[in-house]
């Protein structure tokens, strides 16, 4: 269990009809003279997530600033582990969309990595109904010497990086946009796993795949191609046009949402709200990744900057 030590929160929950994104900021947030503008951002990073997914959840996140970190850097609450059926079983009974039927009939009764042990994030174990999750569901961390850009409004500003899109990259890790294929001693998947393929009915489970991509009616179409780099996160995009969830990013560009993002988050067991909106696509941010694992149920990744 992850502990937070020596920390003053400051709370300001996002109140919707349905998902809450609730962020704790402790005292290297609370101490900046940027605190406020921090605020603004990430409370309109978050709510995209929460006008664009119904769920009635609450889903706690901890805001840390160090100067240690590239760029930002998630530590996300797991919970397990479960097997394939279970996992499966979860995503049939959360399925409300075409896109989730869609992602379901891909998945095999039996599983696909011969008898292997699964996880969740906190938050997508809310998401998908699994009762008795309570707690902190995962930790936010950015550079607190790093330049940004906070202002919704003004987000591509020479020589800064888009604050809201990496807290949008960062959210999402949080709410288990993950993996578990490149965590050294710790052979667990989760459930976004299922979706990489090399080719139409080809699951790339390993990290030695080329080629891999998010598909999501088996492989026949590649909606993106994940990053490849051994220094990035696999389960980021490709560098390309600019996507919050790419693996890599530069100062000075937006990082917005795109649809394919969109879609993911749906999948892996967030209630979409398909009437609403799309917002413009695919210009999010690419970001640099390593990480490991700490302790039993949490994950840690970082994200840098593109040099």
């Amino acid at each position: 269990m992850f502990l937070v030590v020596g920390a003053t929160f400051a709370l300001t929950p996002l109140a919707h009809a349905g998902l809450i994104i609730s962020p704790f900021y402790d005292s290297s947030v609370t101490s900046r003279a940027d605190y406020a503008q921090i605020q603004t951002a990430f409370n309109y990073a978050a709510s995209q997530y929460s006008d664009l997914y119904s769920d009635n959840i609450t889903i706690n996140i901890t805001v840390k600033a160090d100067a240690a970190v590239g760029l930002g850097q998630s530590l996300t609450q797991l919970k397990g582990s479960y097997s394939y059926t279970q996992i499966r079983n979860l995503l049939i009974n959360d399925a409300t969309t075409a896109d989730d039927a869609a992602a379901i009939s891909t998945l095999p009764t039996n599983d696909p990595n011969g008898g292997g042990n699964y996880l969740l994030s906190k938050a997508q174990a809310k998401a998908l109904g699994v009762n008795g999750v309570t707690g902190s569901d995962g930790t936010f961390t950015f550079a607190a010497n790093q330049s940004y850009t906070f202002d919704p409004n003004n987000r591509a500003v020479a020589g800064k990086y888009d604050f809201i899109g990496v807290v949008e990259h960062e959210i999402t890790e949080i709410m288990g946009r993950n993996s578990g294929l490149q965590a050294a001693g710790f052979p667990y998947y989760l459930a976004f796993d299922l979706f990489r393929y090399t080719s139409a009915g080809n699951r790339s489970m390993t990290t030695s795949g080329t080629g891999v991509y998010f598909s999501l009616d088996g492989g026949t179409t590649n909606l993106k191609a994940y990053n490849s780099n051994p220094a990035g996160d696999l389960m980021d995009w490709a560098s390309g046009a600019n996507d919050s969830f790419n693996a890599f990013s530069s100062a000075g560009v937006q990082n917005d949402m795109s649809a394919v993002d969109l879609r993911v988050m749906d999948i892996i067991g967030y209630n979409r709200i398909v009437s609403v909106a799309t917002p413009e696509p695919s210009e999010v941010l690419p970001f640099l990744l390593s990480f490991g694992i700490l302790g039993w149920k949490l994950r840690r990744t970082r994200f840098h900057r593109s040099v």
